[in-house]
């Protein structure tokens, strides 16, 4: 019984899998699915016969004699050194005798389709397969840490520019077809800053590192005409800087018309989108909740396109369909000030109100008071429907 090697695209560490030569294609993914013990149906991978990759003894990985990294590898990688093994075909028929005998060599590429991983618990849970296919890959971003041979250091300002050329290269055609444009915001501009209309309340933004917005719009900033999507960027993405892309997506979804998504990313291998949508809870009185649905996505070429989908989405239409998602997703928009249940905001915010003005009397005879402005934030917030389901105990700040 032959034994082939593996190797899973973005991943570091080959496995075998025996298998008999009548046996076929498909048969092999059923072994690999069983083997790596994935939850997707085994004919979502595509399996490819690859030529000249290799492990060496020290456990690196090498494709005609040069060393690779497969976690950073892309589909451009392998050029024509790979070829599809279609599922009816039989093992004999992709693989000769000598091939399978030649030691540390890799036969088979595994491209796995991109489940969308647990959600953090203050956030929706949202989780669809990505339909099956096979995406173009798409080169992660490549950071850098010097700006010439001299070793002068990147200003955050050319490394903005930097990532901001780097979208609108993999967003050309549909920027031009929409009539959109990837813009840099400066630092210490906090365009997001929001007036809640008839609340008397200014929440103040933070400043995003790019908007995905039209021409027109950048000197009409405090509006954001056309608006689609706010990017956070980070070189390295902690769990926590979830709440700076969640604030900028209340923000902007109270100034955008449209809907809107926020992003947060590395540019490589870590993409958390977020949007508005709709929950119900069932029960004696059944419920129609505003949350904030997250989705994580690890492939590039992934992400381009649930972008792409985003721009193209007429501001009338709130159903946004994914090329790699199996199901559309549901967008909706905030109501921002009206309190869960409540039907009417009026009371709310007075209570609101009272409180920012008892605020600012006691901060004009005493100075700044941090722990009650900390409360008063945390009352303001708590207001917003989406993160009313917050415990009592989380800081939300």
């Amino acid at each position: 019984m032959p034994k082939l090697f593996c190797v899973v695209l973005g991943e570091e560490h080959p496995f075998p899998v025996d298998i008999a030569e009548a046996e076929t294609v498909g048969d092999l993914k059923d072994k690999i699915k069983g083997k790596q013990m994935y939850q997707f149906p085994a004919d979502a991978m595509q399996l490819y016969r690859v030529n000249g990759l290799m492990q060496d003894e020290a456990g690196r990985l090498m494709l005609n004699g040069t060393t690779i990294d497969m976690r950073s590898c892309v589909w451009e990688t392998f050029g024509g050194d790979k070829a599809k093994m279609p599922a009816v075909s039989l093992i004999s028929e992709c693989f000769q005798d000598v091939d399978v005998r030649v030691r540390r060599m890799i036969h088979v590429l595994v491209v796995a389709p991109v489940a969308v991983p647990t959600m953090l618990p203050a956030v929706a849970s949202w989780s669809p397969w990505f339909a099956v296919g096979v995406q173009v890959p798409v080169s992660p971003f490549q950071w850098e840490s010097t700006a010439d041979e001299s070793g002068a250091p990147l200003t955050e300002e050319q490394q903005r520019r930097r990532y901001r050329l780097y979208m609108e290269a993999q967003l050309r055609d549909v920027l031009d077809e929409q009539n959109l444009g990837v813009f840099g915001v400066e630092r210490g501009k906090n365009i997001l800053t929001v007036a809640i209309p008839s609340a008397n309340i200014q929440l103040s933004g933070r400043s995003p590192d790019l908007l995905i917005m039209r021409p027109h719009a950048v000197s009409d900033a405090k509006y954001l005409p056309g608006v689609k999507l706010v990017v956070e960027v980070k070189r390295q993405v902690a769990d926590d800087a979830d709440y700076e892309a969640l604030s900028e997506l209340v923000a902007l979804d109270v100034l955008a018309n449209g809907y809107v998504m926020a992003l947060l990313t590395d540019l490589n291998d870590d993409w958390r989108f977020f949007w508005v949508a709709d929950t119900r809870d069932d029960g004696p009185a059944p419920i129609q909740r505003t949350i904030i649905n997250k989705v994580c996505i690890t492939k590039p070429e992934l992400a381009f396109q649930v972008i792409q989908a985003l721009l193209v989405l007429p501001e009338c239409r709130s159903e946004l369909d994914l090329p790699c998602f199996e199901r559309p997703i549901k967008m909706r928009k905030l109501n921002p000030m009206a309190a869960p249940g409540s039907g009417d905001c009026s009371g709310g915010m007075i209570g609101i109100r009272e409180s920012i003005e008892r605020y600012y009397d006691i901060q004009s005879e005493l100075g700044p008071d941090e722990d009650m402005a900390r409360a008063l934030a945390q009352q303001v917030v708590r207001s917003i429907p989406a993160f009313s389901m917050y415990p009592e105990s989380m800081d939300l700040h």
